[in-house]
């Protein structure tokens, strides 16, 4: 009785304490408070022409602000091109509306100068030459916000370099030439160290959404060290060029025992730095691992007991012929301690790599004492006289390092792949290929071999002469021509209209989800619907089959099935086919509704949490919740979230206890932002 008694009091002092370090943080039992929101206030409105122009030593760069470029504090004004400041109708973009007025909290408490900026009227009658950009009045340096659904996120800073006369600062960054739709930025002095969210030490947090099925909360850590700025640094959507190949992961996350371990790097120095975050976000140590100068942090994962695994490669050479690049495979204990570090051979006959860059992905995965590697690259020059890119699939030894087995080419020029474990220990993966084969392809493999198969395919340009780059001529494409355009029966086309998302070994099969760009009917291999980066709007897919995918009709969706073909390079004929494809979205103008960055959780065997992204054609609007049940093969929820939570192009997110865990990163304000999404 007494023993009880006794025990029962310390369970109460040990609780009150809880309570109290809870207290102490700023953060609640039941998690961070709210996200403050603010509004905007419009007090005046003007039309700038852009007659205005930056100091510089080019023609017409008087370094001077006109009263017509002048709203409130904000000022519009042409950059230097070349040999001139041009602020002329034929090279430079003309006459920007802005709104001045004020950001207010939503208690009323918090007020700002903001201004509301909108897309030039007038664009360059010839070519842009000069850009305009915005500058600010202020006695000291200013921190720029973008208000956006209510929310402030840091977006410049004002700078000294480059101040005119009047206490004009140019604000780092703000590019208003390019800007496709109307923006809204808050201006707050930089020694106020202002933030939305709760503070606490080092780190900050806020609620940014919750409802009956999803609670998203968001925690920011200061880093030392440049980290990659996810929402900056590769900002392209559908319709660019640099959207076809993408961008390689840049946070890899894996599970510790008492919390999460981001290994990132540095964009500067090329460090390598673990941050390893406590499940409370209570503590935060950034711990510098071995790296290597000129080395790409390729890929990383972790094994049960905290080891961290991670491949280092050499980046390409700008200049030069391409040669053999150096490979680095490193183990390191929970204390960044090196246990193994070996070089592999990445000559033709190992890896075969010659180039490896931002554009190139490398997925890494552990199970019972093997590494799984998923790698694209570009290759020794092969028999044809050229260096082609591929991805291929290989299995590590855990506590040596070597290569147990290259099982060979996953798929030519593979342009994204994503890797995992079944439920048996086998490495499953998926990656996006435009050739050999040209579709998502999905992988299962392990030291023993590999089983492959594609399960959804896409469109393909065709040839617009009859005459290939080859020096071979083929006949009219009659199938697809007309409406003033002829296409030939051959294709070189290297886009695939699509993005890869992740796949899952489910209860009852393998749910596989990506981006694509269907018709009003869902269908994708209309080849007569191509001849640009993005032709039609993109929207989240996915197929469902059985785990013996391998032979045999493996599909179990019901969904759009349709069949199709293309023309080689060469002129032959190859068959296609989709089959069950189910469209979770169902968007139809391409310039204002596309999915992009899909990223997938599964929380358990019947359940998949997607993330994806809603862009423009060139530009990020918003970030979409859906919760996705295997079982019934439809969407349980979706909800929009707001432009609050942007990702990276590949980086995946890790479920530890039941929750979803989503690393951006902030080069900004250098930290790394970790949103955590718990679903009811």
């Amino acid at each position: 009785m007494q023993w009880q008694f006794l025990k029962n009091r310390a369970r109460s002092r040990g609780l009150r304490i809880v309570a109290a370090l809870f207290v102490l943080t700023g953060l609640s039992a039941q998690g961070p408070a709210p996200l403050v929101k603010f509004r905007f206030e419009a007090a005046e409105q003007k039309t700038l022409p852009g007659n205005s122009s930056e100091k510089n030593k080019g023609h017409g760069c008087k370094g001077e602000i006109r009263a017509e470029d002048q709203i409130g504090d904000f000022a519009v004004v042409a950059l230097f091109y070349q040999n001139a400041c041009y602020t002329d109708a034929n090279y430079s973009h003309k006459n920007y509306k802005a709104e001045y007025g004020t950001a207010v909290s939503s208690d009323g408490r918090q007020r700002f100068p903001a201004v509301r900026v909108f897309p030039p009227q007038s664009k360059a009658g010839k070519f842009l030459a000069s850009n305009h950009v915005g500058y600010y009045r202020s006695a000291e340096q200013v921190a720029v916000y973008q208000l956006d659904a209510g929310m402030l996120n840091k977006a410049f800073t004002t700078s000294a370099a480059g101040a005119l006369a009047g206490g004009f600062r140019k604000v780092e960054g703000f590019n208003m030439s390019r800007i496709d739709q109307p923006l809204t930025y808050v201006f707050i002095a930089a020694s106020q160290n202002y933030s939305a969210y709760q503070k606490t030490g080092e780190t900050e947090a806020a609620r940014i959404f919750s409802d009956a099925t999803f609670t998203v909360d968001k925690y920011r850590i200061g880093v030392k060290g440049k980290v990659f700025d996810t929402a900056r640094n590769f900002n392209f959507g559908p319709e660019t060029h640099q959207a076809i190949y993408g961008h390689s992961r840049s946070f890899f996350t894996t599970e510790s025992a008492d919390g999460i371990t981001i290994l990132w790097q540095d964009e500067l120095s090329d460090d390598v730095y673990a941050s390893r975050v406590s499940g409370d976000f209570s503590t935060h140590r950034q711990q510098k691992l071995a790296a290597i100068s000129g080395h790409q942090l390729a890929a990383a994962t972790a094994d049960k007991s905290g080891n961290l695994y991670y491949v280092l490669i050499e980046k390409s050479k700008n200049s030069g012929a391409p040669s053999t690049r150096r490979v680095t495979a490193i183990k390191a204990d929970i204390n960044g301690k090196i246990l193994k570090r070996t070089n592999l051979d990445a000559s033709a006959k190992g890896l075969n790599i010659t180039g490896f860059g931002d554009s190139y992905l490398c997925s890494f995965a552990y199970s019972n004492g093997r590494l799984g590697l998923i790698l694209s690259r570009t290759m020794h020059r092969s028999n044809d006289g050229l260096h082609h890119q591929g991805a291929i699939a290989v299995v590590l030894d855990a506590a040596t390092l070597a290569v147990v087995k290259n099982l060979g080419q996953t798929s030519g020029h593979s342009f994204g792949n994503y890797l995992t474990t079944d439920s048996a220990g086998k490495f499953l993966a998926i990656d996006l290929g435009d050739n050999y084969p040209r579709g998502v392809h999905l992988h299962r493999f392990d030291e023993t071999g590999r089983e492959s198969r594609l399960v959804y395919t896409f469109k393909t340009e065709h040839g617009t002469s009859a005459r290939s780059p080859a020096g071979r001529s083929y006949p009219v494409y009659a199938a697809i021509s007309g409406g003033g355009k002829t296409f030939y029966q051959w294709s070189n086309d290297n886009h695939t209209y699509s993005e890869i998302g992740g796949a899952h070994d489910m209860q009852d099969g393998i749910a596989v989800f990506f981006a694509g760009e269907p018709d009003a009917a869902g269908k994708s291999l209309n080849n007569a619907r191509t001849g640009a980066n993005h032709n039609d709007a993109r929207n989240l897919g996915m197929v469902f089959v059985k785990r013996d995918f391998s032979s045999g009709d493996p599909v179990l969706s019901k969904g759009v099935d349709e069949s199709g073909g293309f023309y080689s390079f060469g002129g032959t004929f190859t068959k296609q086919e989709n089959k069950g494809i189910l469209w979770l979205t169902r968007y139809t103008d391409k310039s204002s509704h596309n999915v992009s960055r899909v990223k997938t959780a599964a929380l358990d065997g019947s359940r998949v949490l997607v993330i994806h992204e809603i862009w423009t054609g060139k530009s990020y609007s918003s970030t979409q919740l859906t919760l996705f049940h295997a079982p019934t093969g439809g969407v349980y929820k979706s909800v929009n979230l707001g432009p609050i939570l942007q990702l990276g192009w590949h980086d995946d997110l890790i479920v530890k206890d039941g929750k979803v865990y989503a690393v951006s990163g902030n080069g900004v304000d250098d930290k790394i932002e970790i949103a955590v999404i718990s679903v009811r």
